[in-house]
């Protein structure tokens, strides 16, 4: 896996994230819908959300949205405390979602693997489904290694570890507009050696949408599959 150097020392977490390169855009024209007019500055509003550890978190920077658009636009990044200053990473993943319809969470569990910490990281979103005759549950986990010593701290690209997807009829549907229960599921294990994780599992799973060369989280097409992070990675500078 290729290491990627974290941006830094910031004096504070703030600086860090002021330096962020800024995402999104700030008007849209109505009759095309194309946004335009991207942002000066990175939001960083939301720097206290996120999972994180001891001086390590994963945590929002927020992307520009039209002020009439109800969407939420975040990439998180790595952002890590060390005794030199407040270092960032590189956007690790994107999330955007309806705020009108949807809810989403994210939490993560920890482990040191040697000079790693590793997040396995949860994301699950909430969207109805079936003209809202039902809730459609989407949830991907992602293993983020990170090594924050040496000269820079790196990260590593994140791996997609499992996807779930599950619709939940209401039972107050009416009969004649049946909203039919769905699940899939596709979850890798983890086995470690010093530096380096073998994923097992299934071979073939639904392929996930990716913007700006940046994993975007969510299911791209639900009809056809694409090799999975099935193998073996070492993580090493």
């Amino acid at each position: 896996m290729t290491a990627y150097e974290l941006a830094g020392p910031y004096k504070t977490l703030a600086e860090a994230c002021r330096a962020a390169t800024p995402c999104g855009f700030t008007q849209i024209e109505e009759a095309t819908q194309q946004m335009f007019s991207p942002p000066k500055r990175p939001d960083c509003s939301q720097l206290a959300d996120g999972p994180r550890s001891g001086d390590i978190r994963i945590a929002p920077v927020g992307c520009a949205v039209p002020k009439h658009v109800r969407t939420s636009h975040v990439r998180y990044h790595a952002f890590i405390k060390r005794k030199d200053g407040w270092w960032r990473s590189d956007p690790l993943f994107n999330l955007e979602y309806s705020e009108k319809y949807c809810s989403v969470a994210i939490a993560a569990k920890w482990q040191t693997r040697g000079a790693l910490r590793v997040a396995r990281v949860t994301t699950a979103r909430d969207c109805p489904a079936c003209n809202k005759q039902g809730i459609e549950t989407e949830t991907h986990e992602l293993l983020i290694a990170i090594d924050p010593a040496g000269d820079k701290p790196v990260t590593f690209e994140p791996l997609l570890v499992a996807e779930r997807m599950a619709i939940e009829p209401d039972p107050d549907t009416p009969a004649e507009q049946v909203c039919k229960r769905e699940s899939y599921k596709a979850v890798l294990q983890e086995r470690w050696t010093d530096d380096t994780v073998e994923l097992t599992g299934p071979a073939r799973w639904r392929p996930m949408r990716y913007v700006d060369s940046m994993l975007d989280i969510g299911i791209a097409d639900a009809t056809v599959f694409v090799t999975s992070s099935a193998g073996q990675y070492r993580f090493a500078r």
